[in-house]
């Protein structure tokens, strides 16, 4: 008997079905088995709302563990398994600083579990009926969903793939991902040799990248609909992805929140000797040689709870503004700076989703100010302790005169919370929210579809003296709707994460942020002409998004076009003022910053601002982190050779 085509279809789909999933129960509990290229994985369902489910599997590994001889390499694809492996509980994190173990909690309670086994994936998929599933892929001849891959922030430094719940956002009808990657010295340690090329954590975002594509279709998802999403240097990451040859065919669109890949503190930019940073990590942790290469076969050699130590216990700091270790300009995963890549390279990506908070430098500038005692003394105390760690150049002094103009009225005579206020902004908009422009930009001069949000949205339940940075992954993850052990949160809260999760999850699955079928409201695109943009707020008690035009105008054009086409003559022709006590106030690797960058690269007007304000600004924060490190160090290296005779730490 002949069988006909549709009976036919319907009995491959069903056979795929058979082999994606297998579900079973015990006491109560349903479990999931889904088959992947290495071995199946069982993952459970978990009840949302009290009615929705979905499908989670944690701790899924998408790369060998980066230990012993494959620590500082480019990562492996994991070994196979036989039988069944549970994916239960999340994995642990990748080694960090304890401060960073702080930032975790602040997402997931409880947690502090840190590892250099931790290149896992955690996998949210929505919870469909079998009839449901086998008739949309019966229609559709194609995979169901179109999935979000989530980069998590944190300064390259800090941080984990959970802090982003995929749960409540998998309910509507898209697969999540989240995934850790090598942080801080362990992803990023590099020497401008062949020994430490670095990038170790992008090198580690790709491979998850591709395992999601080799993998994703096994859930359910459709590996030609993956959006990366990325906060903070997880924005800058998902902003390198698009300028990356390597990244190619690995996404179709991008969602970037709170970092650019245009950003100075995103990227090492070559010509600079990173040894500063090598021989404070290489000490630390006691291996010492003639060579790079002696010094890397010692690293390999150490156990893992050495080096997990040393990472730990570094010294606590009000915030890191510039990431000691972050991705390098290597001539190989990042071929070129990112300027030149989004200039003349091919673009990942056919649509971006792009914005920042309204209070983006409140984590970080209060912090500091409250450290140094700013707030306590006034505009003076301010400016004197920003002239006290600059270099004395006159177009620095003039920039600086220009930042106040714009920052504050004269005669700058005011409470001090008003300075912590200013100060807090100059900080946002030079680290984040003018990159982030410079984003939109670029890109949409290059016929990437630009959408543009900012989030100004503060709950009424919240006590925080603005919308700060990252406030909006918690909306993202639903927890006004289920709670949360370290925050309140009312009806209107609710309302935001609602439509907040709905723009996400339709630009996911169509390229267009909209509310649909909540209201009727698109975002617009971004255009240089017409710089469209979305503002999520607070109107009459109600969450609401409002369409605008030209974000910060004034500040965006100061940062972005003002100072680099006044300053760019001024400090080529100042550099040459320079003398030796006056660079001797710099760390050393701020004086060679200083020079390669003016002298060598001066067309690039994010690192003309870099030697200006930077030197400003950041060596407030530099200057005292790198003296609390070699503290630290010589007590560690003290205190180990009290106890065991020899330098292990």
């Amino acid at each position: 008997m002949e069988i006909s085509r549709s009976t036919r279809l319907v009995l491959v789909v069903f056979c795929q079905l058979t082999v994606w999933t297998r579900t079973t129960s015990v006491e109560g509990r349903r479990f999931v088995d889904r088959q992947t290229s290495y071995g199946t994985v069982r993952g459970f369902v978990d009840v949302i709302k009290g009615r929705q489910k979905v499908e989670k599997y944690l701790g899924v590994p998408y790369a060998k563990p980066p230990v012993e001889n494959l620590r500082f390499e480019a990562p492996e694809p994991p070994d196979t398994w036989a039988g069944v492996r549970t994916a239960y509980e999340l994995s642990p994190a990748c080694p960090q600083p304890r401060l960073g173990v702080d930032y975790i909690q602040l997402h997931v309670p409880d947690f502090n579990h840190t590892s250099e086994d931790c290149l896992y994936l955690n996998i949210y998929v929505p919870r469909a009926s079998r009839h449901s599933q086998r008739h949309a892929d019966v229609q559709h001849h194609r995979p169901q969903y179109a999935v979000l891959v989530f980069i998590h922030g944190g300064s390259y430094q800090n941080g984990m793939g959970a802090m982003m719940d995929g749960s409540h956002l998998a309910t509507r009808e898209i697969i999540v991902i989240t995934f850790n990657y090598r942080l801080g010295p362990l992803g990023f340690l590099e020497t401008n040799d062949k020994s430490f090329p670095g990038n170790y954590g992008l090198l580690d975002q790709l491979e998850a990248l591709r395992w999601i594509q080799k993998n994703i279709h096994n859930f359910g998802g459709d590996p030609d609909r993956v959006t990366i999403d990325g906060h903070s240097a997880g924005g800058c990451s998902v902003g390198l992805l698009m300028l990356m040859p390597m990244a190619k065919g690995l996404f179709s669109r991008v969602i970037q929140q709170s970092g650019s890949p245009f950003a100075d503190w995103a990227v090492t930019r070559q010509p600079i000797t990173p040894n500063f940073y090598f021989k404070i990590f290489t000490t630390a942790v006691g291996c010492y040689g003639n060579g790079t290469a002696e010094v890397k076969t010692c690293l390999k050699e150490l156990p893992s709870d050495v080096i997990e130590r040393v990472i730990l216990e570094q010294p606590e700091h009000p915030v890191s503004l510039v990431p000691p270790f972050r991705p390098v300009v290597d001539g190989a995963v990042l071929p070129d700076t990112p300027e030149k890549l989004a200039a003349t390279g091919e673009i990942n990506g056919d649509e971006i989703l792009t914005g920042t908070t309204t209070d983006e430098g409140l984590m970080a500038a209060v912090p500091l100010l409250n450290n140094y005692g700013v707030g306590r003394h006034g505009l003076q105390r301010l400016q004197a302790v920003i002239s006290g760690f600059s270099v004395d150049l006159p177009a620095v002094r003039s920039l600086l005169d220009n930042v106040m103009e714009q920052y504050y009225q004269w005669p700058y005579e005011f409470e001090d919370e008003e300075i912590k206020k200013g100060f807090a902004e100059i900080v946002g908009d030079y680290f984040i929210s003018a990159p982030t422009q410079q984003t939109a930009d670029l890109l949409s001069s290059r016929n990437v579809t630009v959408y543009f949000y900012n989030f100004d949205y503060l709950s009424q339940q919240d006590r925080s003296d603005g919308v700060y940075h990252g406030v909006e992954l918690f909306y993202l993850s639903g927890y006004p709707l289920t709670g949360h052990d370290n925050f309140r949160y009312n009806d209107v809260d609710k309302t935001m994460a609602i439509k907040l999760m709905q723009l996400w999850v339709n630009y996911v699955q169509h390229g267009l942020p909209s509310l649909e079928p909540l209201e009727e409201f698109h975002m617009s695109p971004y255009t240089i002409s017409t710089p469209s943009f979305t503002r999520m707020t607070l109107v009459n008690d109600d969450a609401t998004l409002l369409l605008e035009t030209s974000f910060k105008q004034s500040k965006m054009a100061f940062w972005n076009n003002f100072v680099p086409n006044l300053y760019l003559h001024q400090l080529r022709r100042d550099i040459h003022l320079l003398n030796t006590s006056s660079f001797d106030s710099l760390v050393p690797a701020c004086k060679r910053c200083l020079q390669s960058y003016v002298l060598t690269q001066p067309s690039s007007s994010w690192i003309l601002i870099t030697a200006c304000i930077g030197l400003s600004i950041l060596t407030i924060l530099l200057s005292a982190f790198y003296c609390q490190v070699r503290r630290k160090v010589k007590t560690l290296i003290r205190q180990s050779s009290v106890s065991s005779g020899q330098a292990i730490l």
